[in-house]
């Protein structure tokens, strides 16, 4: 069968592993689906797979009840974590390979640093403050706002709205703030 010009692979038979820290209780498939054991009927059920927003998009995620508590994990983590358990240490991540959150199968698993994914931004964000006099002489530099707040007792919001030099009150004794690198 041949799909827009490509040639289809057959699809690889399901396997299912254990869910790291629920063996016995939870298995994960290579397809993406979860399943929990109930001992009572003595067979294995599947789980329900609810969508959950998790770093701005759609993800699937199940619950995981152990000893009376609830855990909630992504579906691609659990697949990851069960069949790729070597590389999923320090701070790796698994991300889809085809950016489809509803494909949470092996063959659509990457495993890579939270750097790479974009998980964490290479660049801070936080800017330091200057504290000016009336002449536009510096008083005092601040690594973020929230020091130069704890230093003079000012509002976050205030020394954010004088850094960006938006209308405001002036402040007791002809001082102001500018960013650091304004100046």
């Amino acid at each position: 069968m041949r799909i827009h010009g490509l040639k289809r692979e057959p699809d690889a038979p399901e396997r299912w592993r254990d869910v790291p820290g629920y063996e016995g209780l939870y298995q994960v498939s290579s397809n993406g689906r979860v399943r929990r054991w109930y001992a009572r009927s003595r067979k294995w059920h599947t789980v329900k797979i609810v969508t959950g927003r998790g770093y701005g998009q759609k993800n699937c995620v199940v619950n995981l009840y152990k000893d009376g508590q609830r855990t909630q994990s992504t579906v691609l983590r659990l697949v990851a974590l069960a069949f790729c358990p070597e590389r999923m240490q320090g701070d790796a991540v698994a991300v889809h390979r085809n950016g489809l959150h509803s494909d949470n199968s092996l063959r659509n698993l990457v495993i890579m640093t939270k750097r790479e994914s974009g998980a964490i931004r290479p660049i801070c964000r936080r800017r330091a403050v200057v504290k000016v006099d009336r002449d536009g002489q510096p008083i005092d530099i601040y690594p973020t706002i929230a020091a130069a707040c704890r230093a003079s007792g000012l509002a976050k919001k205030t020394i954010y709205r004088h850094c960006n030099r938006e209308p405001t009150l002036p402040l007791p004794w002809g001082i102001s703030y500018r960013w650091a690198d304004d100046t």
